[in-house]
């Protein structure tokens, strides 16, 4: 399913994927490379590219060249990629020609570069050398809309009479309000509930923001507008802020799941009421398809793999409950089911 969504974004112009235009690019060429040739090339330009976006941030270079400096810098990039080929013994002539079509598919936003990317419409640009809170929005619906993608083909694949049945979680973006601590909890305690103001959070349903309580959240979202040492370190320390918070506040939550994007880099990480963990990233410029599938994941997957407790449950009257299993299992393994 998340091949085919994949195919479904890019066929609509919403992903721009360099391998696609490589392989059309040499299918007009009459050149056989091989998929592995055409995932390898794709991938070299796809790091070069990054690397040199991320250097002129450090550096604190325009990231707009000079039209001269530009000109040179497209073919040197044109170079590479001619190099590659011919080393895959395609002939000169042909390697020229191919390297010309195929950086001059590169947009305005990449100077040349040969990177993949999301369509501007779709994400806003995830290179940036400070915050910018409209862009903060703007990624919080791209979020939203990768939701839309799946769900779109999903309903193609087994019939519209399946949406009703799709989960309707939402990336809300929360960036300027605070959630709140659960009706009745004690603030002022020494390791209290608390109050903070997660980029975005996760919710299964639309509410006024100002009732928004921990008790709500599925996940949050933090969002840095690069990936350095620094804004790693001050995200993670944040978001294990809100998981301390989800934890302290959901007494039927033995995990929580949370995410981080710094610049185009995605991080899952899980905090427990023992410790934490985080993945490697994800770039979600070259990786589209495991980015697709995370999105997927946090929509669809069933709350107990978001780290919640099913066996407590809230009744009509706002008190948990705790449900357990039948007669038949020990009462060891109830236990065990208990304090796990």
């Amino acid at each position: 399913m998340i091949k085919k969504t994949k195919a479904w974004v890019t066929e609509n112009g919403h992903y721009q994927d360099p391998v696609l235009a490589l392989k059309e690019v040499a299918s007009a060429a009459s050149v056989d490379l091989t998929s592995d040739d055409l995932e390898e090339i794709a991938s070299l330009m796809h790091e070069n590219g990054t690397r040199w976006l991320k250097e002129r941030l450090d550096d604190a270079s325009s990231s707009h060249l000079k039209p001269a400096d530009l000109q040179d810098d497209i073919l040197m990039a044109k170079r590479r990629v001619r190099d590659e080929l011919v080393k895959r013994r395609v002939p000169e002539d042909k390697a020229s020609d191919m390297a010309d079509m195929w950086c001059s598919r590169a947009p305005v936003e990449l100077q040349g570069r040969m990177v993949g990317h999301w369509s501007i419409s779709a994400c806003p640009w995830l290179y940036d050398k400070q915050r910018d809170a409209i862009k903060e929005k703007g990624v919080v619906d791209f979020f939203n809309k990768s939701h839309s993608w799946v769900d779109k083909v999903i309903t193609q694949e087994q019939g519209w009479s399946v949406l009703s049945k799709l989960r309707k979680r939402t990336w809300l973006h929360t960036g300027n309000t605070f959630i709140r601590p659960k009706t009745g909890a004690d603030v002022t305690a020494g390791i209290g509930p608390g109050f903070r103001k997660p980029d975005a959070v996760l919710m299964d349903d639309t509410r006024p923001m100002e009732s928004i309580e921990w008790t709500d959240i599925i996940s949050a979202l933090e969002i840095k507008y690069r990936n350095t040492k620094g804004l790693m370190d001050e995200a993670t320390k944040y978001m294990s802020e809100i998981g301390r918070l989800v934890l302290t506040n959901q007494v039927n939550r033995r995990y929580f799941v949370g995410l981080l994007l710094l610049g185009a880099d995605l991080y899952v990480c899980v905090y427990t009421r023992g410790g934490s963990s985080i993945t490697t990233p994800i770039d979600i410029y070259r990786d589209s398809d495991d980015f697709l599938n995370c999105m997927s994941w946090f929509k669809h997957v069933d709350l107990e793999f978001l780290g919640y407790d099913k066996s407590i449950t809230r009744d009509d009257h706002g008190f948990l409950t705790m449900s357990l299993r039948g007669e038949a299992e020990s009462a060891r393994g109830a236990m065990a089911d208990i304090i796990s």
